[in-house]
């Protein structure tokens, strides 16, 4: 081959790797936010189902007290206790900072991540 047929060739190279590597990188990087996308709306969801289910824990102790003059919140824990472990990670107080985390990065990304699974930009 002559040496202008190799120059073409490389030519030809560079330029198909020119736009194919920026291509398979904002292929990659799509994904990967979308993932996160998901996971923070995973997270935030399972943040909100431990509030509640904490709310129903001292909605029950409440009306223990008013029915047997008794919580027992410490018995129905040890009873849970026996089938599964609580990391105590979760506390009403972690709950509440996480989730203000949370909504403070949708606030300064300007991502509302709501409930249907989509992701909506905010007007600004």
């Amino acid at each position: 081959m002559t040496e202008s047929i190799w120059i073409e060739l490389i030519r030809f190279a560079a330029v198909v790797s020119g736009v194919v590597i920026p291509v398979l990188l904002a292929i990659h990087f799509t994904k990967w936010h979308s993932k996160q996308t998901r996971y923070r709306r995973q997270l935030k969801i399972a943040l909100l189902d431990l509030e509640f289910m904490q709310a129903v824990e001292d909605e029950h102790t409440k009306y223990s007290m008013e029915m047997y003059g008794q919580s027992y919140r410490r018995l129905m824990r040890q009873l849970a206790h026996k089938n599964s472990r609580w990391s105590g990670r979760f506390t009403p107080s972690g709950i509440r900072e996480e989730l203000a985390r949370i909504e403070a990065d949708e606030q300064q990304t300007g991502r509302i991540v709501s409930f249907t699974g989509l992701s909506k930009g905010l007007s600004r």
